[in-house]
């Protein structure tokens, strides 16, 4: 399939699934079966057109480029080599990949617009250890904090080992508690993030939108909440929409009318400043829409009244909700899936802005549908002001890009498919959200979220990863962080999986993905950029690897995460640590757990008859190419292509180049 047609699937939704038998690779003993019924011949597709990545500092363009190998070539399998795949393992894994997704696609399309699990109807399902931000926030452009993991040496004395395992403080010395690198996280922008608000309704149904009235909602709570926390008061500023009094008030064609009714003067007073054009409040220092605002009764603003703070914004967006019946479920009891609330869509998309911000995307927010009906809501509210008082949880994922990044493109990662066999799929937004949500709960949450701001840029973006396994150029938020990984209880690469096995005899076939992982845990306090989630192929002896993981690889134990650590400075600028266990450790209580339902539950692979295999070379390349760089790192620190254990690599055309390992 071409990449011009992928971007037509992507932005009209018509999307076909090929079946020729042009290219099928051959050797295959994978079994056949006639192809699947029309129906969800139409609902699935491959993504097979991928591109080399064309950055001058890419290995991908400049080893390629000097084989001569074209972005078109396809991924063809190689019984002896050392780094293709065989065109067993390809057929395997694209007819693997190929049911999967087919499956999911299925699934989706037997649900109706916007419909998600149930499972994934609650933000908190993000947040399992979560660190907050500290309370007493400083008032500087990046804070720092690392995260402390536990991993075992079992080479130290046991009596070693017995004193700090029986030692509950944390201040206490364990030889076994390893920081990883610091990670800063920004605490201002150079710019507020603008947003649009489209000339009409984002969906085709009747019901009441007020997403982009509860994005901004909820965008105001995020920065004030900060604001709070940095002891930085806030006022009011001149910009603001004058509400009309609905009594003789004829609208004209073409007025995006709000219509309020008798709502409270602090309801009116904070949304006059909200949807107005350019910034209705204001900050001393760096900073954290046009509408018709109809009241039934006159409103008479103050000249020194000061903006709500979170607290009360919680109680003054709960009003609104009831107002306009904005927090009550879709009639659809007797199914397994729901719609997502509004106002948590709303404080999903906010939490995201940050994001979008620092990837240049402009929110595209729906044209709000309001009316004015003061019915009864049929689901209590009281969650808003959950949100509110937990939002110093959320912001540690919301202000920091990279950690979203991690966790929204481990959409794509899949547990057991090795990096010389990478490729993917992909659709267009709806069903994409739909498939996300099925695919990994926690992650198509947020991809809901994305999705909901609006920019079909985004798509782009999305192909982008596909092709180069990076969004963009110049910089991406796309490689895999175990912390974030173990804050929110997602796995995000082969680095976050419990190893295969433990090997005694010297002999002992080790996976190559088991050797990674102990040097990963042997130097996890360095720098080390995971830029790739995929894991490596192939088996060592033992006795190939050196000695320092030994003893770890005869015990097998899996590191374990512990806590974060935010650095702060007291009065005197001594350098203090914060210690945050997470949501779950504060609350006392255990968050609700959902499965991301990565493994295949159907192990026997079939291949349809008139299937197509071709896969294009450059994703799998490119994922080869960035796992063995990374395995050219012993646990000392020494890199060396020989560190791979792969005999002969040197000479492989695909690292014939690599000077720079």
């Amino acid at each position: 399939m071409s990449t011009n047609r992928i971007h037509r699937w992507i932005l009209t939704g018509k999307h076909v699934f090929e079946t020729s038998v042009d290219g099928k690779a051959t050797g295959s003993t994978v079994a056949t079966e006639p192809t699947e019924d029309a129906a969800l011949e139409e609902g699935a597709s491959v993504l097979s057109e991928h591109i080399e990545q064309r950055s001058p500092d890419n290995p991908v363009s400049t080893n390629t480029s000097s084989q001569g190998e074209s972005r078109n070539e396809l991924l063809i399998g190689c019984d002896n080599d050392l780094l293709r795949p065989t065109t067993d393992q390809i057929n395997y894994t694209f007819s693997r990949g190929e049911r999967l997704w087919r499956t999911y696609i299925a699934h989706a399309n037997s649900v109706p617009p916007r419909y998600i699990p149930e499972g994934c109807l609650d933000p908190y399902i993000l947040m399992q250890n979560m660190p907050p931000l500290p309370q007493d926030l400083p008032r500087q452009r990046i804070i720092t904090g690392q995260a402390l993991w536990h991993v075992p040496h079992p080479e130290l004395p046991k009596s070693c080992q017995q004193k700090t395992e029986t030692s509950p403080d944390d201040d206490a010395w364990n030889p076994e508690d390893v920081y990883n690198f610091k990670k800063g996280f920004a605490l201002s922008i150079d710019k507020p993030t603008a947003c649009r608000i489209a000339s009409g309704p984002c969906h085709n149904d009747e019901r009441p939108n007020s997403m982009a009235i509860l994005t901004l909602c909820w965008g105001y709570m995020f920065c004030v909440r900060f604001l709070e926390m940095q002891k930085r008061p806030i006022r009011y500023s001149s910009t603001r929409l004058t509400p009309v009094y609905s009594n003789g008030f004829k609208p004209q064609l073409g007025d995006n009318i709000l219509y309020l009714g008798s709502a409270s003067t602090d309801l009116v007073r904070w949304l006059c400043a909200l949807l107005a054009p350019g910034l209705g409040w204001t900050v001393q220092g760096p900073m954290p829409p046009t509408f018709i605002i109809v009241t039934d009764i006159p409103v008479n603003f103050l000249p020194d009244e000061r903006p709500p703070s979170s607290k009360k914004a919680a109680d003054l967006l709960i009003e609104f909700c009831a107002l306009n019946d904005a927090g009550s479920p879709a009639a659809n009891g007797e199914s397994s899936y729901d719609t997502l609330q509004q106002p948590t869509a709303g404080f999903l998309a906010a939490l995201a802005l940050p994001f979008y911000n620092e990837l240049d995307l402009q929110p595209q927010l729906p044209m709000p549908r309001v009316s004015a009906s003061l019915r009864a809501q049929s689901r209590p509210l009281d969650y808003i002001r959950d949100y509110v008082a937990d939002m110093p949880y959320f912001m540690t994922l919301s202000i920091s890009p990279a950690s979203m990044g991690s966790i929204i493109w481990s959409i794509f990662w899949e547990p057991g498919v090795e990096c010389n066999l990478a490729n993917y799929k992909a659709g267009n937004v709806e069903m994409l959200a739909k498939i996300f949500t099925l695919r990994r709960k926690r992650v198509g949450l947020l991809w809901r979220a994305i999705f909901d701001l609006g920019n079909v840029k985004i798509l782009d973006m999305i192909v982008s990863y596909l092709e180069s396994h990076e969004e963009r150029w110049g910089g991406s938020f796309a490689g895999p962080d175990i912390d974030v990984a173990a804050w929110t209880g997602s796995p995000q690469s082969f680095f976050d999986e419990s190893f295969v096995g433990s090997y005694q005899d010297i002999t002992s076939q080790v996976p190559r993905s088991d050797l990674l992982r102990h040097r990963f845990n042997f130097r996890l306090g360095d720098l080390n950029y995971i830029r790739s989630g995929w894991q490596p192929f192939g088996r060592v002896t033992k006795k190939q690897i050196e000695p320092d993981l030994w003893h770890a690889l005869e015990s097998g134990s899996p590191r374990e995460y512990k806590h974060r650590v935010w650095w702060l400075k007291d009065k005197d600028d001594h350098m203090i640590a914060e210690v945050q266990h997470g949501l779950r450790y504060d609350k006392a209580e255990d968050l609700k757990y959902v499965d991301d339902e990565l493994l295949f539950e159907n192990n026997q692979v079939v291949e349809p008859s008139r299937h197509s295999c071709s896969l294009k070379l450059a994703p799998s390349f490119e994922a080869t190419w960035s796992t063995m760089h990374y395995g050219a790192t012993e646990a000392s620190g020494d890199k060396s292509l020989e560190a791979t254990l792969m005999e002969g690599i040197r000479k492989h055309p695909w690292f014939a180049d690599s000077r720079g390992i």
